[in-house]
């Protein structure tokens, strides 16, 4: 099995930051405005500034429940697609994924974690 400490930080840093892009384009149809990550030994964090999806921010005040959904639904794939595209191009295996975005601060935290 591969693990984090087999790859230099520059090179995984620059191989997470591509995918992670690619897969918030394939998600909402844009990239980030800002992306930080930070690798520890076993997780890897990534804090984005992004543009809230507009469509959902037309339907916020009438239809919060739907927009709630909606929400769930492009989080969970979102967090699919990056657990796939790591698998694949990285080798590594997440053992859990977590995602939060504040829409006043426009600020979004992505934490995967991997075996020990």
């Amino acid at each position: 099995m591969v693990k984090l400490s087999d790859f230099a930080e520059s090179d995984l840093k620059k191989r997470l930051i591509g995918l992670y892009g690619e897969v918030n384009r394939s998600v909402y149809g844009y990239g980030t405005n800002e992306l930080r990550i930070s690798i520890y030994p076993n997780m890897v964090i990534f804090f984005t500034k992004d543009n809230r999806v507009k469509a959902l921010m037309s339907i916020e005040t009438h239809f919060s429940q739907i927009k709630q959904s909606a929400d769930m639904a492009l989080f969970n794939e979102f967090k699919l697609q990056l657990r796939e595209a790591i698998e694949k191009e990285l080798k590594l295996e997440p053992v859990a994924l977590f995602r939060d975005f504040d829409s006043d601060y426009k600020m979004a935290v992505t934490i995967v974690v991997f075996d020990d």
